[in-house]
């Protein structure tokens, strides 16, 4: 799994996209990603694959009530884009939100088990 880079800057967004911060792990059978996303609930976040791409994608947006008086949290979407390799299953990944960390769990295909191959009469 690597990071596919860049921001085509061609998207019309209402509010500044930033990068989420991730933490990546693999285990023997599958990879873990964490993704920071503070203030994200589950029903704005977007997980997209799309051939070998994994893209997270969220829109963190509110009402304010009332007069803003002083307003030092900012309004941004979050967009992350990974390529995923081949030994990856894009069938069998999960995903749960805890306290502002998504976590998705991907597993890993099968290795083909070498094995003898008999010659037929």
């Amino acid at each position: 799994m690597s990071e596919k880079s860049g921001n085509t800057g061609n998207e019309l967004v209402s509010n500044p996209i930033r990068t989420p911060l991730v933490d990546v792990s693999i285990k023997e059978d599958e990879y873990i990603l964490r993704c920071e996303l503070p203030g994200v609930q589950k029903e704005d976040i977007d997980i997209v694959i799309d051939e070998n791409e994994l893209t997270i994608r969220t829109e963190r947006n509110w009402e304010e009530s009332g007069r803003v008086l002083i307003k030092e949290i900012p309004q941004y979407d979050f967009k992350r884009t990974f390529l995923l390799s081949d030994t990856l299953d894009n069938q069998s990944i999960s995903a749960s939100l805890s306290r502002g960390v998504l976590t998705l769990v991907l597993g890993r295909k099968e290795r083909v088990k070498k094995r003898m191959i008999p010659i037929s009469d």
